[in-house]
Parts: C-alpha cells; structure tokens; sequence
C-alpha cells in the first residue's frame, strides 16, 4: 500500500497533494515537467483544475463523500482518468490516489503517469 511519505519521497512519478478543501498543497518537480505546469498556477488552487470539466461535479460529490463518511472504495486502486495539461491539452493517465490523517487533517495525494 502507497502511503503520503511514499509519495513526498517520489521523483519519477509525477505526483500531487491536496489538503481536504480539495485545494492543491503541493506537487513534485516531475508532476510540473509531465504535466506542463507553472508551479504558480497549481499551488493554492482547486484540485479540479487538473481535472477535465466533465469530470469536476462527479470529483466534488465523491470528494465531499469520503471527507464525511472518511471511507473510500477508490483508495490505493489504480484508476485510468483523464488529467489535465498546463496547456489545456488532456491525456489518460493512471492514478493511484491515497488518504491520511496527518495531524488530524487529510490529506490527499495522487501518483499520476503517463498511459
């Protein structure tokens, strides 16, 4: 099982974090190559921006789910869906997404390659 020290310790995989408002708290220099994205437009922001439209509201309503319920089916499964480009181009790529409570707040990160 992946956990969010594996993926602060990553450098291959493109990789990104959230907090639990779903707004993006970090990222690797990889994620920024991959993906084409300034640091500067990612940092701060929705998570949903690396996401296409068509996948926001069904993001949102899931996400809201596990912050609630604090369970999850999609945790630790690899899942093919599309990820956004800093150049507003989209691909398929796998994601492997994990969850901890890390000083009693979630945190949320993906390991996002490449199909």
């Amino acid at each position: 099982m992946i956990t969010i020290q594996d993926l602060k310790d990553e450098k291959d995989i493109p990789v990104i974090f959230a907090n639990s408002y779903g707004i993006i708290s970090g990222f690797n220099e990889q994620f920024l190559k991959v993906y084409k994205w300034k640091k500067e437009n990612l940092l701060g922001e929705p998570l949903t921006n690396i996401m296409p439209e068509n996948y926001r509201d069904a993001h949102h309503l899931g996400f809201a789910k596990f912050i609630q319920t604090q369970t999850s089916t999609i945790l630790n499964h690899p899942l093919e869906l599309e990820v956004e480009y800093g150049d507003g181009t989209s691909q398929i790529a796998e994601h492997i997404l994990v969850a901890e409570k890390i000083d009693g707040e979630w945190v949320v990160g993906g390991q996002i390659k490449p199909l």
